[in-house]
């Protein structure tokens, strides 16, 4: 045990903080949340990835058990993807073993706090922070197997959870800016390699949900889920912005059709949790057929279903964009994983930025306001455009613990690292 007197005290004190910090995550219970019956088995309103681990786990686990394995791999991946976080850039910035640490503590803390949640928040969590590490490699060192990486995440994060699909185009932005800039074909390359991976992902999923419905009509196309979205804010008047006969009709019948069943904005639920089920139930026990019958009885000028929800989505995008722009944002949002991992690689990478170039204490604060800023500007701009949105103000407050504790522990730096 001579290593352990030989090494220093606040070392040693937070080397088993990290290591609690794991055993906490691989040890967590399973938390039933409302949402969590849609998930527990395949149904055309979700992703198509948790069922099909879910239905893994119900295979190779005792039955009674199957849940509470399900949370421990769960916060499992979110231990090794802040590990990995934590090395890989530890490296690339040259920092100390004692940053090692509270970079690993700074990612894995907040997923503590939902790891057992029998979601798609977990995982999503583990992944948005595999994405980033895998972003800024790439943009430090491009490569093609690092590219090929990339474009893998990126497909497994949009069948595991669609709305990641925006974050994921961030990389396509990051990679077609490298080629403008350096006009290296590595970049335009990679990029082919992202767009082919989620034409992959999307007909892989499409695929399967035929496949087990088979229904021709279940796989999701462009147009007619814009044009459920827009329905989900619209109102009946609305019906006068189409010049169209044909789909005016549509638009009344859907309208009809979602009101009976509850789906447009008059009874909403204050929860944004339900937003994304009812718009996809929406969109395929409403639009779809409807936009299919219409084409099937009338012509309607030749279009296709998916073109004729296209265009009448567009026409209601015009007058409604502020509440689209608003759902759309929620959506992608307003949930856990995205919110946190965001907040915490921006703290991360300041933190370690400031470490490297001198001038620690005076930076931090100025990260973790800056971090927070950033993080907290979309929840207020849904408040401005849905003034029915509540902002969650423990966000905040466990960002500051975080950032505090991280504070704390790396007044020691200079000690632990020699």
């Amino acid at each position: 045990m001579t290593w352990i007197k030989n090494t220093p005290t606040p070392l040693l004190l937070i080397t088993t903080f990290s290591v609690a910090t794991t055993l906490a995550l691989c040890s967590v219970s399973p938390d039933i949340q409302p949402d969590t019956a849609s998930y527990l088995r395949f149904s055309p309103e979700r992703g198509i990835l948790y069922p099909l681990l879910l239905d893994l786990f119900r295979l190779t686990t005792p039955p009674d058990s199957t849940l509470a394995w399900v949370a421990r791999f769960q916060g499992a991946c979110i231990a090794a993807a802040a590990a990995f976080f934590a090395f890989r850039v530890g490296r690339l910035l040259s920092l100390g073993k004692t940053w090692y640490h509270l970079l690993y503590l700074l990612i894995a803390l907040p997923g503590v706090a939902f790891a057992g949640n029998i979601l798609t928040e977990p995982l999503t969590y583990a992944g948005v922070i595999l994405f980033w590490v895998l972003n800024l490699q790439y943009y430090l060192a491009p490569g093609i197997w690092r590219a090929l990486c990339l474009a893998l995440l990126s497909a497994l994060l949009v069948i595991h959870r669609p709305h990641m699909l925006p974050l994921v185009a961030f990389s396509g932005l990051v990679q077609l800016w490298g080629f403008a800039r350096h006009r290296r074909l590595i970049h335009a390359k990679a990029l082919v390699l992202l767009v082919l991976s989620l034409v992959a992902a999307n007909t892989t999923q499409n695929h399967v949900r035929v496949m087990l419905t088979g229904d021709p009509h279940i796989a999701s196309t462009v147009g007619s889920h814009i044009l459920a979205n827009m329905i989900y804010v619209a109102h009946p008047e609305d019906s006068a912005l189409f010049s169209d006969e044909g789909q005016r009709r549509v638009f009344q019948k859907a309208i009809r059709l979602a009101d009976v069943k509850g789906y447009t904005r008059q009874k909403w639920d204050k929860t944004a949790s339900h937003i994304p089920t009812s718009i996809h139930r929406l969109f395929y026990e409403a639009v779809l057929p409807l936009c299919n019958e219409e084409i099937l009885l009338n012509g309607n000028g030749g279009d296709s279903a998916d073109l004729l929800a296209l265009k009448m989505g567009l026409t209601l995008l015009g007058k409604r964009w502020p509440e689209y722009l608003s759902l759309l944002l929620r959506k992608t949002y307003d949930s856990q994983p995205f919110f946190y991992a965001l907040t915490v690689v921006l703290m991360a990478l300041g933190l370690a930025h400031a470490k490297r170039t001198g001038a620690w204490q005076g930076r931090f604060l100025a990260i973790v306001v800056i971090g927070t800023a950033l993080s907290v500007l979309p929840y207020l701009l849904l408040i401005t455009l849905d003034k029915r949105f509540v902002f969650p103000v423990e966000y905040p407050i466990l960002i500051w613990v975080t950032a505090l504790g991280a504070s704390l522990l790396g007044q020691t730096r200079t000690r632990l690292d020699k």
